[in-house]
């Protein structure tokens, strides 16, 4: 039988794809009827949807010869269809970059510099640097969530990034203990383990020893090249 699509940390709220069906509680990922969902688009949706329960999960071109050591990225998102990015939030280095990507770091450096994701690939890595460097309105700006505006899924990634205090709800769901998603806080690599069309798998790993392990879909886009559907083949959390 056909897996079913849920959301994921990098997602939102689960349903199947091709359907009008109400989100989940989780992020969109094909999954089992016991399966618990982990994306990360997944997480900033339920946080608006449910008081019951949250998850979340969360995707350049060839380089000039002739660049400058630290170069200004604009990671941010300005909201409305505005003719220019606002000014990049972080300085990161090629240096800094190829820690995470390889030579793949150029698909990232384009994005951050405001050019079109040319992958779903680029885009998914861009998404990670977001994460490692708590850029939360970039991670809203890339995703797509019908239950959730995107200003709801910015302050819902500054919750999971640690950048303001959970909501008291989500305190209490959590025994004031810590979900799975709040590993994203601290992030100490990322692997791209295959692409399928629009489809990107990848591992996250944690800083306390969790990896999120997720396949995931986008889809294109007029303004970032390629975006988050909210839907992922499966998510979960694995041991290091």
């Amino acid at each position: 039988s056909q897996p079913h699509r849920t959301r994921t940390a990098f997602a939102g709220p689960t349903r199947e794809r091709g359907t009008s069906a109400p989100y989940a509680m989780a992020p969109r990922v094909r999954r089992s009827s016991t399966a618990a969902p982990v994306c990360l688009a997944a997480f900033a949706a339920t946080l608006v949807a449910s008081t019951a329960s949250r998850w979340l999960l969360f995707c350049g071109s060839p380089s000039t010869a002739a660049r400058t050591a630290v170069v200004a990225r604009s990671a941010g998102f300005d909201g409305a269809p505005a003719p220019a990015r606002k000014k990049a939030k972080v300085a990161l280095s090629e240096e800094q970059l190829r820690a995470d990507h390889g030579d793949a770091w150029t698909l990232v450096d384009s994005v951050l510099r405001g050019n079109k994701a040319e992958s779903p690939e680029a885009i998914m890595r861009a998404r990670f640097t977001a994460v490692k460097y708590k850029d939360a309105a970039f991670l809203a700006a890339t995703e797509i969530d019908e239950n959730a505006d995107r200003k709801q899924r910015t302050e819902s990634w500054k919750q999971v990034l640690g950048l303001v205090e959970k909501d008291p709800i989500q305190n209490l769901l959590s025994f004031g203990g810590e979900s799975d998603i709040e590993s994203l806080k601290s992030v100490r690599s990322f692997q791209i383990v295959s692409t399928l069309d629009d489809d990107v798998e990848f591992k996250i790993a944690c800083s306390n020893g969790k990896v999120l392990h997720e396949k995931s879909t986008f889809k294109k886009d007029a303004k970032w090249g390629y975006v988050y559907t909210g839907e992922s083949e499966f998510g979960k959390w694995e041991s290091a």
